[in-house]
């Protein structure tokens, strides 16, 4: 995707590469937010909770995605798992 292109030089040494298990949580609702990621491989299922427990589906993300931007900006606990 060229990330190089797109981040200033200066932020490339606070850049990490993960890799995450299917499965696996990225982020979860209520936590609070500690970085900003960006979806370059595979699909991220966005989901929240309802008031009666129940786990919704909000979204599919696919890359090149964004995920904790309104967080990380508004310095807000993860408003989405």
């Amino acid at each position: 995707h060229q990330l190089e292109n797109i981040f200033n030089g200066a932020l490339m040494p606070y850049l990490s590469l993960y890799r995450v298990n299917p499965g696996e949580c990225i982020c979860s609702q209520g936590d609070c937010v500690n970085y900003l990621y960006v979806l370059v491989k595979g699909k991220v299922k966005v989901s929240t909770t309802s008031v009666e427990g129940k786990n919704l589906i909000l979204s599919f993300k696919t890359p090149l995605e964004v995920i904790g931007d309104i967080e990380y900006i508004q310095g807000i606990d993860i408003i989405n798992t």
